[in-house]
């Protein structure tokens, strides 16, 4: 996702910062799938749109736990990948609580990152 900001001061001195987002991705996903085949487009997809940005990614499920969880932990696997890392999943999930706690929240969550 790529966005447009621009800083300046208000009259009292207080930083205001504008940011225009140019693409918004929204992808429902309202249980976990039987089949990955969908939800590893959408991480190709999300992907793709921020290749060669340092832009961040918003990514929100209603707890922002469970799926958000997977997602950050495919995202984080991939990187690992791309760098040649050695990925050990519990380790990794681990790491990622250390952070959020409960992320990857449901058995089912973490059979489908499995």
């Amino acid at each position: 996702m790529e966005y447009l900001s621009t800083a300046h001061l208000d009259k009292y001195g207080n930083v205001v910062l504008k940011l225009s987002f140019r693409l918004v991705v929204i992808f429902l996903l309202p249980d976990v799938p039987d089949d990955s085949t969908d939800f590893l487009e959408f991480i190709h997809i999300v992907r793709h749109y921020r290749e060669g940005t340092k832009t961040p990614s918003v990514l929100h499920c209603s707890a922002g736990v469970g799926r958000t969880g997977v997602f950050i932990f495919m995202e984080t696997v991939f990187n690992m990948i791309e760098g040649a890392e050695p990925i050990f999943p519990l380790e990794v999930v681990r790491r990622m609580r250390d952070q959020r706690c409960s992320l990857i929240q449901t058995p089912v969550c973490s059979c489908f990152i499995v």
